[in-house]
C-alpha cells in the first residue's frame, strides 16, 4: 500500500463480513474502504434478513411505544463517502406485522390502546400484495452535518403502501462516485465536487 499512496492513486481495502443476528437473521456487510485517506472514504452495503420482529422488540419500545406479537423484520442499507460527504439510505422493511394481541394481558389500558392504534396503521401502511410495511429513509451530509430527510421518508412509507412495494433487496444506487459527483447540494448550500 506505501507504494500504491506514495504513487497518487487512491488504495481501497475490500472486506465481507457475516454473521448471525438476534438468534435467527442473517447480516452480511460487503463494502471497501480507502484506509490512508484523509477524510473517510468507503462504500458499504449492509443487508440484515429473517429477523423475528419480536426480537427488535427493544427499538419498537423505544421508538414508537409498542412491542410486535409476530413478523419478520428485514433491513437493507448502503452508504459511501468521500471528501467529507455522505450519502446512503436505510431502508427497513417489516412483513406480516401483527403489533396488538388481545390475548395478551396488560396492565396499562392506554398502552392498549395505543397498541391497537399502532397495529391499525401498520394495516393500512401495509402493501396488500406483499403485506410488507416499509420505508427508504435517505441520508446524506457531510460528516460533520448530517441530514435526514423526514419528509422523503414519510412520501416512501406512503408509496410502499399504496403505488408501488419496495424491493427486498439491495438497489445499487450509492457509490462513491456518487458522493463524488453528485452531491453538489449538502444541507441546503451549494458546494464544489
Amino acid at each position: 500500500m506505501t507504494n500504491v499512496a506514495k504513487s497518487g492513486q487512491a488504495t481501497f481495502a475490500g472486506f465481507r463480513a457475516s454473521g448471525t443476528v438476534l438468534d435467527s437473521g442473517s447480516a452480511l456487510v460487503v463494502g471497501s474502504a480507502n484506509p490512508l485517506a484523509r477524510t473517510p472514504t468507503f462504500d458499504v452495503n449492509l443487508t440484515v434478513k429473517n429477523v423475528q420482529l419480536p426480537k427488535v422488540n427493544p427499538w419498537l419500545r423505544q421508538y414508537i411505544k409498542a412491542d410486535a406479537e409476530a413478523g419478520d423484520f428485514e433491513l437493507y442499507t448502503e452508504l459511501a463517502a468521500a471528501d467529507g460527504k455522505f450519502k446512503g439510505y436505510a431502508k427497513p422493511i417489516m412483513k406480516n406485522v401483527n403489533i396488538y394481541s388481545s390475548e395478551e394481558e396488560e396492565d396499562n389500558p392506554f398502552k392498549r390502546i395505543w397498541e391497537g392504534l399502532v397495529d391499525f396503521a401498520a394495516e393500512i401502511l401495509e402493501d396488500q400484495d406483499t403485506e410488507q410495511v416499509a420505508a427508504r429513509i435517505p441520508f446524506s451530509g457531510t460528516i460533520k452535518d448530517p441530514d435526514a430527510n423526514m419528509l422523503e421518508t414519510v412520501v416512501s412509507v406512503l408509496h410502499n403502501a399504496f403505488v408501488s412495494a419496495f424491493a427486498r433487496s439491495l438497489e445499487g444506487s450509492v457509490s462513491i462516485r456518487d458522493v463524488k459527483k453528485n452531491l453538489k447540494k449538502v444541507n441546503g448550500k451549494e458546494e464544489d465536487a
